[in-house]
């Protein structure tokens, strides 16, 4: 399941990215670029967490657990899954603006580093 996350971030202007990364680095960093911490960051996710058939309500409680659980357990990416809301009342989703909104108020508090959303939608890789 490959993704392209760390190419998104190798050329960050955002320097709160940055000093993120390299805070997070298990390794020596040569020039101390973000391009140099995120080289050694898995290219794959690690985890992932599929929220199809979940509330709203839910889904946002078990994107906190498994945010924290994967902190906990050292990893560095995850992928969670929302779904493009295909199925949803109206057919409009629910699930992946609830998701982005969540992970932008995750990224204000440092409790993950960065994420990006599909293009397509229908998930979003997280950067711990």
């Amino acid at each position: 399941m490959k993704n392209n996350f760390m190419e998104d971030y190798m050329s960050s202007d955002d320097p709160n990215v940055e000093k993120a990364l390299r805070e997070k680095a298990d390794v020596e960093v040569s020039d101390g670029s973000a391009f140099e911490v995120i080289r050694n960051y898995p290219s794959e996710s690690q985890d992932e967490l599929d929220l199809h058939g979940h509330t709203k309500k839910e889904a946002l409680i078990e994107i906190d657990k498994f945010v924290q659980d994967s902190i906990y357990k050292h990893v560095r990416i995850v992928r969670i899954i929302t779904g493009q809301g295909r199925n949803s009342k109206n057919g409009r989703a629910v699930l992946f603006p609830a998701t982005e909104q969540k992970l932008s108020e995750l990224k204000k508090c440092d409790q993950i580093v960065a994420f990006k959303k599909a293009k397509t939608g229908g998930y979003f890789d997280v950067c711990l």
